[in-house]
């Protein structure tokens, strides 16, 4: 098995067809894929999931069934950002990327 974290732009893909790449990531979530989920995630994965089946015309509950699926199937972790300084020169500011850990 292997963790990933997805964005929303493969769920978006993956209703729009079931022909493309996407979705041949989505399909074995679960089997092959165990997602890392957080609640702003998954908050993400439902709202944005909701307004683009209501554009392509997909009932809002296989979006449900989707994010159900997720919940059921991922492992939380929880997103840590790294404070940093802000410097007086901008250019001596690093960015860190937020780092996540597994619950």
């Amino acid at each position: 098995m292997y963790w990933i974290i997805l964005d929303t732009k493969v769920i978006v893909s993956a209703l729009r067809s079931q022909r493309g790449a996407a979705f041949a990531i989505l399909r074995p979530i679960g089997e092959v894929w165990l997602p890392l989920t957080s609640v702003a995630l998954i908050l993400e994965y439902e709202a944005v999931g909701k307004r683009e089946a209501d554009r392509l015309g997909i009932p809002r509950s296989t979006i449900d069934a989707i994010v159900r699926a997720f919940c059921f199937t991922g492992r939380e972790i929880n997103v840590h950002f790294p404070i940093r300084p802000f410097l007086p020169d901008p250019d001596n500011d690093c960015g860190h990327p937020p780092s996540i850990r597994p619950s």
